[in-house]
């Protein structure tokens, strides 16, 4: 059985190249299941969603990977051009 940590911890990292920059966004908290998404927006929960909207607009994209009880990163990739 996996258990929350007491003090989850964040970390970040940003880069970029000619064509793409990127953000990753990862933390040891929760987790999540990522196919109820879909679900939350109905409920009104649109963070993530709104945030993929966003990016798919600009022409990126958002990757979110999670599981219950093993933490998230999310890669945000958007094109410089």
């Amino acid at each position: 059985m996996c258990r929350r940590p007491e003090d989850p911890r964040p970390s970040g990292r940003v880069g970029r190249s000619r064509e793409l920059a990127e953000l990753e966004i990862e933390d040891n908290g929760t987790g999540f299941d990522t196919a109820q998404l879909t679900q939350r927006r109905r409920q009104g929960h649109i963070g993530l969603l709104a945030i993929n909207d966003l990016i798919s607009n600009a022409g990126g994209r958002v990757t979110v990977n999670s599981r219950p009880g093993l933490g998230t990163k999310v890669l945000v990739e958007v094109p410089t051009r």
